[in-house]
């Protein structure tokens, strides 16, 4: 069993009060001369020198002069993880040793260099108002200087030198799905689906291949490789390369697929604060003030700033509008505001940003018409000017296709932002002849604050007859056959056997024509507005049209999200056409009440009611919830009616293990049922064996936590250490600082662990080990003495076999150790002498792998080196 919290806490209350009489105090060694002034820190109760913890003691130091691996933090944030040298200095004190060199890397600002700097520099004597601490049971240094003394990050910005590769490493995720369909009078259908993505990291280096293999009755099994890749970051550049398969940006031309090279900027390696566009606050400030900035009455930034003109340069908005109100509030107390507008579009960037990318290889539609892959090269740039004012241009050149496109999007202060490009193309038709045109885009966003109102029309862009973009160019040749043009598409009103896995073919329509629909206009608009409190109205509308008499396609929605007392409701219309099908209209509504009082597994009922003038009314109503610690398993019950299906019920239900996630579901209806298993999960093949884990995102965690086999990861649904001391987190944002922790409450008294959190800085893609310092084995409090009765020696050290410190003898010989094993022998040190040191033998735990307490108590004869000898 594990240990109760009262076990631990008495625990916790004996180890404190060993070190309160270790490193004295007049109430418990009265006879000992004591200073006022001089305190003694029990961190030193760990220090892993080597040395003696008796001269620790004597010079009451909190470490031993020696390198050891610290994290060094700036104001409290972690710059840097390395080892840090201590030395003593002339008041006999041991501090970190840093280089005024070392410190200038941090971006701190210090005094012109001197001919022959220190190898060591005091910070407090370079910089009075800068301060050094540090603390050995976190193994932290921290250094705290004040703003005007740095050379200034933005928010978020976490040094390359921090970022981690991680090791080399397989990885592989996979999906696999059975699903059985039966329908009355046929023969069951059978389908499987095998999804895999696997590869490799090292170094820098990311190869991923992604396939897929399906097999169902009737139609025998088939394999496909969807796309193979090769990619690293080139960091000095703040880009990455990518080899294989991939897709371009949409920021200048429309986003394509190929297969090829690109080397392409990559906005994520910026600090969180400098990827979104947005404009320089500047104000003043009459005292020392805290600067306050709100955005859709949420306080996103917050900075004390120095009397006199103040400059934020690294705000993040919460969203592409909405402008900004800056309050300044004085030491006095007073606070004056400003409202700054704010505005932006997509490809609006900060002042100073580049965003470019270079692309060269073969266009890959990816479609059933994927027959036709023109060779191209790809150039686009974009930069971020000093007054809201972003220029962007592109050149494309392909096999029987050129194109330029030049544009700029502008910061209009309180009328919005807008951005407007034209794009000129030469296209080489199947047919022998050459169309050139252009296409002109225009892009609006504007927030209306103080109506909670939030418009922006996305995009309307115009084409000329004789203009194709990239993609219709390709599609233009792949679709001619035989002097006509063919087209395919899905219809909407098609009959079959729901469920089957072919039923997208039969639903597959084709058409003919003796012209090709390029596109003509297209428009996309959004408009959101805030009802009371939290409720929201919204309204998208898209349209496309085409030239050459091809039938325009729309879709248009309208909504209302709200809530009342607990329920959440939505209702909605939405309309919809195509170019070669039916027009859908649909009105339906929805509704979720929360039951019960439980937040840890919470239930809800929901309601959901619609109606489509081609399917017909459609309602249905279940019960959906989770269960289990960290909500691990989830589950669903519903029942329902369709116009066109009839009545249904159906349940289904999820689990997230350590080792992967297994899903399942029945489905009944009128004349048909469909049964589903699922299994989905990873595996990362590393230097310490195979770990199994959930289904594998891009960036990963290897928790290294030996010996801590059944202990959970914060935060981390299902997730727990294997057998064999791993465990795999994945989903951690590349370029961020990522918190790794073991969960306290699994941790009992039969496991020490040194440090229950980490933090690490994965790149994208790697594979990164976090590593716990974890030893497992008895608490004990030890009763120690020599072979003629006299206790153990005050401060004398306790190391185990492999040379690892255990602990230090307090008063009355008693120490107390973690981590030991039944018949374990401890080394029991107190100076450099054969005859100041022995050896203890740990036998006689008792039998329950924990006491009541949570530790053993035991009397021990330490043995010296002629005793250990004769026996």
């Amino acid at each position: 069993m594990k240990q109760s919290s009262i076990a631990r806490t008495d625990l916790r209350s004996r180890a404190r009060w060993l070190a309160l009489g270790l490193l004295g105090g007049s109430a418990i060694f009265p006879s000992l001369p004591v200073q006022a002034e001089e305190k003694f820190n029990a961190s030193f109760l760990r220090a892993g020198s080597g040395q003696s913890a008796l001269e620790a003691v004597q010079h009451g130091d909190d470490i031993l002069p020696g390198t050891y691996p610290f994290s060094l933090y700036l104001n409290g944030e972690e710059v840097e993880r390395a080892g840090i040298t201590f030395v003593r200095n002339a008041a006999e004190e041991v501090v970190p040793c840093l280089t005024p060199s070392r410190l200038r890397e941090l971006g701190i600002r210090l005094p012109n260099e001197t001919p022959q700097e220190p190898e060591c520099a005091a910070l407090e004597t370079l910089l009075p108002d800068a301060r050094t601490s540090f603390d050995v049971t976190q193994q932290r240094v921290d250094l705290s200087v004040p703003q005007i003394h740095l050379d200034r990050l933005p928010r978020g910005a976490v040094p390359h030198w921090l970022w981690d590769e991680g090791v080399t490493a397989g990885v592989l995720d996979y999906s696999l799905t059975a699903t059985r369909n039966e329908y009355d009078g046929l023969p069951h259908q059978d389908y499987y689906y095998l999804g895999l993505n696997s590869g490799f990291n090292l170094g820098a280096w990311r190869y991923r291949n992604r396939a897929v293999a399906r097999r169902y009755t009737g139609n025998g099994s088939h394999w496909q490789t969807l796309g193979n890749s090769l990619e690293r970051d080139v960091i000095g550049w703040r880009s990455r390369l990518q080899l294989g398969d991939a897709y371009s940006r949409n920021d200048v031309f429309d986003s394509i697929r190929f297969r090829g090279v690109q080397l392409s900027s990559d906005d994520e390696q910026l600090a969180f604060s400098m990827q979104q566009y947005s404009p320089v606050i500047r104000g003043v400030a009459s005292t020392n003030a805290r600067v306050e900035v709100t955005q859709n009455n949420l306080v996103i930034y917050s900075i004390n700033v120095a009397p006199g003109p103040f400059e934020i340069n690294d705000l993040s908005p919460s969203s592409l509008s909405g402008d900004l109100l800056v309050n300044v509030i004085e030491a006095d107390g007073s606070v004056h505001s400003f409202t700054q507008a704010y505005s932006a579009v997509p490809n609006m960037l900060r002042d100073g940003i580049w965003r470019y990318q270079l692309t060269a290889g073969e266009f890959r539609n990816g479609g059933s018409l994927d027959d036709y892959h023109p060779s191209f090269l790809q150039l686009t740039a974009s930069r971020g000017l000093s007054n809201d004012t972003t220029p962007y241009a592109g050149l494309l050149i392909a096999e029987h296709y050129r194109a330029a496109s030049v544009g700029i999007g502008k910061g209009l202060g309180q009328w919005g932002a807008v951005s407007l490009d034209v794009t000129g193309a030469i296209t080489d038709i199947a047919a022998g002849d050459q169309a050139s045109g252009i296409s002109s885009r225009f892009l609006y966003s504007k927030s209306l604050n103080s109506w909670g109102s939030e418009f922006r029309l996305l995009g309307y862009r115009y084409s000329t007859s004789r203009y194709y973009d990239f993609a219709d160019a390709a599609a233009e040749r792949a679709q001619w056959q035989q002097g006509h043009y063919q087209y395919e598409y899905d219809d909407n009103q098609a009959q079959g056997l729901i469920g089957v896995p072919d039923w997208s073919d039969q639903r597959r329509r084709y058409a003919q024509s003796g012209s090709f629909y390029n596109k003509r206009s297209q428009w996309q608009m959004s408009l959101t507005q805030q009802v009371w409190n939290s409720d929201q109205l919204y309204a998208n509308w898209n349209a496309q049209s085409y030239w050459h008499g091809g039938h325009s396609q729309r879709s248009w929605q309208v909504g209302y999200n709200g809530r009342a007392a607990a329920y959440n409701y939505s209702l909605y219309y939405q309309y919809s056409t195509g170019r070669f099908t039916s027009s859908e209209r649909t009105i339906g509504m929805s509704i979720s009440l929360p039951l019960g009082s439980s937040s840890s597994s919470p239930m809800y009922a929901n309601a959901y009611a619609s109606h489509s003038n081609i399917s017909g009314n459609s309602i249905q109503s279940g019960l959906s919830g989770s269960a289990l610690s960290d909500n691990r398993l989830s589950y669903n019950a519903s029942a329902g009616h369709n116009g066109g299906g009839g009545n249904s019920a159906a349940v289904s239900g999820s689990y997230q293990g350590a080792v992967g996630s297994a899903n399942a579901g029945y489905t009944y209806g009128n004349h048909y049922r469909q049964t589903s298993l699922g299994v989905s999960g990873g595996a990362v093949v590393h230097s310490g064996g195979v770990t199994l884990g959930q289904a594998l995102q891009t960036t990963m965690v290897l928790v290294d936590a030996k010996e801590a086999q059944g202990v959970g990861i914060e935060n981390q649904q299902g997730i727990t250490v294997n057998r064999s001391g791993y465990a795999l987190v994945s989903g951690s944002a590349p370029y961020r600082r990522s918190r790794v922790a073991l969960k306290a409450e699994d941790i009992g008294a039969n496991l020490e662990v040194t440090n229950t959190s980490t933090e690490v800085v994965p790149t994208r893609g790697a594979v990164v080990r976090a590593y716990f310092d974890t030893h497992a084995g008895r608490s004990v409090l030890i009763d120690g003495h020599l072979a003629d009765g006299t206790p153990l020696p005050l401060g004398a050290a306790v190391y185990a076999m492999d040379g690892r410190e255990q602990g230090i003898v307090g008063p009355d010989g008693q120490a107390f150790v973690t981590g030991i094993e039944e018949g374990q022998r401890l080394t029991v040190r107190w100076g450099e002498a054969n005859h100041q040191q022995c050896e203890l033998r740990v036998v006689g735990l008792s039998p329950d792998s924990e006491s009541s307490l949570g530790y053993d108590r035991l009397a021990v004869q330490c043995q010296a080196d002629s005793e250990i000898r004769h026996e």
